[in-house]
């Protein structure tokens, strides 16, 4: 194959994909579409970065179009009852409305306390708002009651079935009551022609959020856990991507590849991204070319860990480096040999050091083992040492 500058790389992280651009989870489809099917509501748990939004959005271009609507919100960076509202309230009445007048007349339908405006956005696509008025503002219950029950006139409206899909879901947590999760708890119980889809990262207030029983939505959705893609499924995904551009990835190289990402779909797409672009046309991808592509990887990360890095106490960082020096498994964090390896002494300085660290997210606990969450940051915590 002779060199050709105007193929892309097509390694792709930091956005979701599909297609083509999707490696394995033929299982986790399989079980997720039929959960749809079936109108349950799930609550996919998982680390950041792993593929959570790719896996929905690759199952529901498996659903039947004529069946299903699909309305989707982000619900990072809203704070509360009211930009929740918003959020979904527009996800619903946005979803099929075509036109600036039939989204306008659509919202209209739906929404009685609401004032719905529709403006044309800079690339002269409708844009919907929704005003809520000080009455209703004054009576939260009321406004979520009607915002909530926008899905089933959807599904009423446009009489096909309604999966709702809701990112960044922990926001929730922090609103200042818990009255979003009791009136969303109702809806749950009572729309049995939607599928509620809900998506979380920071997995130590989900947990709090569904498995507490004096939370409102203690056991309301049914969780679908997400692990990692084996390696099995990233060899053929590797080796077809790397061929279109003559290389090949040698069986040493792949093996550390997954060593050093641990088959994290974001991190593997990141250096396998990098390597693409350092490796030569037609040429072999052998140890020293993972090795550069981990450097390269290091190099542009080191800024944004630096400033973590320089934002921690002390025994923060003697924690982290106990746990980046053995990364072959979860470290069990209160062991003796861990406790004297660290240099934190006592096992209740180990204990609020990671308290710390799994408030920032940067650190995960299991039962008696803890890992650092960022492959990157953990290499880079040796790197730099």
């Amino acid at each position: 194959m002779k060199e050709n500058l105007d193929i892309s790389n097509p390694f792709e992280y930091g956005t979701f994909v599909t297609g083509e651009q999707f490696c394995g989870r033929s299982k986790e489809i399989t079980e997720l579409r039929k959960a749809i099917l079936g109108h349950q509501h799930l609550l996919i748990n998982a680390e950041r970065r792993i593929g959570k939004t790719s896996l929905v959005e690759q199952t529901l271009l498996q659903l039947p179009k004529d069946e299903y609507v699909v309305c989707a919100l982000d619900l990072y960076k809203t704070e509360d009852e009211t930009s929740f509202a918003n959020a979904f309230g527009r996800a619903v009445a946005m979803e099929k409305a075509g036109s600036a007048e039939g989204l306008l007349a659509q919202a209209k339908k739906f929404f009685h306390r609401l004032k719905p405006t529709v403006k044309l956005d800079t690339e002269g696509k409708p844009s919907l708002s929704l005003e809520i008025s000080g009455e209703m503002q004054r009576d939260p219950d009321k406004l979520l009651e009607e915002v909530l029950d926008s899905p089933v006139k959807l599904a009423a409206h446009t009489r096909k079935r309604v999966v709702v899909v809701m990112d960044e879901f922990q926001e929730i947590f922090d609103y200042p009551s818990s009255r979003v999760e009791r009136h969303l708890r109702t809806a749950l119980q009572r729309q049995r022609e939607v599928a509620y889809l809900v998506l979380g990262s920071r997995r130590r207030l989900i947990a709090r959020m569904v498995l507490e029983e004096n939370r409102p939505l203690y056991r309301a959705f049914t969780l679908f856990n997400l692990g990692l893609i084996p390696a099995e499924d990233w060899k053929p995904f590797l080796k077809e991507r790397f061929a279109h551009k003559g290389v090949q990835l040698s069986a040493e190289a792949f093996s550390q590849v997954m060593a050093v990402t641990g088959g994290h779909p974001y991190y593997v797409q990141n250096l396998c991204h990098v390597i693409w672009d350092e490796a030569p046309f037609n040429g072999p991808v052998s140890l020293t070319e993972v090795a550069q592509a981990r450097e390269t990887v290091l190099q542009r990360e080191s800024y944004a860990f630096t400033v973590i890095w320089e934002n921690l106490t002390a025994n923060q960082r003697k924690f982290l480096k106990a746990l980046a020096a053995d990364p072959g498994r979860k470290v069990q964090y209160l062991s003796a040999d861990f406790i004297q390896h660290s240099g934190l002494k006592a096992a209740a300085n180990v204990q609020r050091a990671m308290n710390s660290l799994i408030d920032r997210d940067l650190v995960d606990r299991s039962e008696r083992t803890c890992n650092i969450v960022d492959p990157w940051f953990r290499l880079w915590v040796t790197w730099r040492t």
